[in-house]
């Protein structure tokens, strides 16, 4: 059933907080998603988007269907920007949390309730994607195709480097090396820092290129065509 989007007040970011401590502290709790809804922890919205508890198969479905359904409330996402992403972690928490063994294991605060600092604002599980995807669409598909509740390490290195994730061409050529078009998955060992090629490697020279050349001015294939000859096994495959 369809539910209004409303955004956690500060009360309600703070027992959202509470909670997401007692899970780390080995607690076994329902997510307390009365707040999602109550006045006392949460506010309503200028405009109406109505959203679903359904399930996701992956980041880039889920934002798919996210960019879709907040549509009609695009100014309060930047106006309310903590509190609208943190009552969707909360509503969608089964998926983006999901219990193991009957223990949920949520990591770092900020998947969940958005840190606006540098070293953190690309991993909310919810908000770094969705931005990705309005910017690039589903030409982002290297950096969304992995399941919602784990980080993915080639969306980790792209979209925290504000440079990469600005610029169409560096997106593009790393799709080219590393995303299997066939199986819809990166390649296999692409993200491992010991492979020749590999995703790290692409960082440390596209971060060499940018002090000498203007990537901007150039598509994905003349980027690709700037890197040394170890990459080439990547185009192949």
């Amino acid at each position: 059933m369809e539910q209004p989007v409303r955004a956690l007040n500060e009360e309600g970011i703070g027992r959202f907080r509470d909670y997401l401590r007692a899970l780390a502290e080995g607690a076994r709790q329902l997510p307390p998603k009365t707040i999602l809804f109550d006045a006392d922890t949460s506010a309503s919205l200028s405009n109406q988007a109505m959203v679903e508890e359904k399930p996701f198969a992956s980041r880039l479905e889920a934002v798919r269907y996210l960019a879709s359904a907040l549509e009609p409330i695009t100014n309060d996402l930047e106006d309310r920007f903590e509190g609208i992403w943190s009552w969707l972690s909360l509503f969608y928490f089964d998926q983006i949390c999901p219990e193991k063994e009957g223990k949920r294991n949520p990591g770092k605060e900020c998947r969940y309730i958005p840190d606006a600092s540098s070293l953190n604002r690309h991993r909310h599980l919810l908000a770094a994607p969705f931005q990705v995807f309005k910017r690039h669409g589903e030409d982002a598909v290297l950096l969304l195709d992995t399941p919602l509740d784990s980080e993915n390490p080639f969306h980790f290195q792209i979209a925290s480097r504000p440079s990469f994730m600005a610029n169409r061409a560096i997106l593009d050529a790393a799709t080219h090396l590393y995303y299997d078009g066939k199986r819809r998955c990166p390649k296999q060992g692409a993200q491992l820092p010991e492979k020749a090629g590999g995703l790290i490697r692409f960082v440390d020279v596209v971060e060499q290129l940018e002090l000498t050349y203007d990537l901007f001015s150039l598509n994905g294939e003349k980027v690709l065509a700037l890197l040394p000859k170890e990459f080439q096994v990547w185009r192949r495959s």
